[in-house]
Order: C-alpha cells, then structure tokens, then sequence
C-alpha cells in the first residue's frame, strides 16, 4: 500500500474520504518511527479519540498492519507493536528480493505506460535530491519513495 503525505495532516482530526487509509499512514508512520515502541500496546480508543475518528477505522487499520506483520494481536488484550526484524529475517527478506525485483523490473520496463516511467524517473531524481540535501539520512523520506517506487514496478509489471 502506498504512503501518502498528501492524505494525511501531521496535526488535528483526520478529514478525508479514506479514513482507513488515513488511519493506517499514520499509525505506520508510528510505528515504523517507533513512536510506538515493540511490545507497546496499541489502544484503539485513544487512538480514535485522538484523531477524532471512531473505533472502526482504527481497527481496519490495525488488521492490515496485523496482516503486513506490524502488529500483533493478542485474543482478550489487544494489538501490540511488533518486534523489529532480527538480522537474519532482513538478510533472508533481501536475498529473496534480489531474485524477484529483478524479473519484476525487467518485466516492467518492457510493458509500463510512458506515464508510469515518467514516474519512476521522477522518483529517481527526489532520491538524488533527497541524498544530496540531507547526506543520505533522512531515512523516512527515502523509505517513502521506495515503498512507491516498488509498488510502481508491482503494478507496471502486472503483478500488483
């Protein structure tokens, strides 16, 4: 699922058709910045209260992450902040990337519309930019990008 700043406001109550999607930008953002902590509990309520929206989007939210391995659920507690990935899940994650994403790449440059190359140039030169402004660091813009980035590639090579 792409990120999107554009939906979602840093401040105050959540005003957009895709509450869900919304919800979900923000809690990933959360938790990706480890605002909230692994293990933490994760309490639908506040959440809601919080962001002025009622407990149901909230919890659609939290079945995806639930789903995307984000988050846990525990029966009669809640959600919980999963724990990070050890070295050895990134490592296999990575490996079994650098078999895919090539295909999927190779695949995509031969069918995607001039509209979506355009696209993925455009995303290649805000990484160059995004490297030269902050050194490279600013970690949550480049993951930004990436996320979209790949999911341009799913999509374009017919596998989203």
């Amino acid at each position: 699922m792409p990120l999107s700043s554009t939906r979602v406001k840093k401040d105050g109550p959540i005003r957009v058709t895709g509450v869900v999607d919304a919800v979900y930008d923000r809690l990933l953002e959360r938790l990706v910045k480890l605002q909230i902590k692994p293990g933490a509990r994760v309490y639908i309520d506040a959440l809601a209260a919080e962001w002025r929206v009622s407990q149901t989007p909230v919890r659609e939210a939290l079945s995806r992450l639930e789903a995307e391995g984000f988050v846990t659920r525990e029966r009669n507690v809640g959600y919980r902040a999963s724990s990070p990935l050890t070295h050895e899940q990134v490592r296999d994650i990575l490996e079994l990337r650098m078999l895919i994403e090539p295909a999927a790449t190779s695949k995509a440059a031969r069918i995607m519309t001039d509209e979506q190359l355009v696209e993925i140039v455009s995303l290649g030169e805000n990484i160059k930019k995004i490297m030269t402004e902050s050194g490279g660091v600013n970690y949550d813009q480049l993951g930004r990008i990436d996320l979209k980035l790949h999911h341009l590639i799913s999509i374009g090579s017919g596998n989203a």
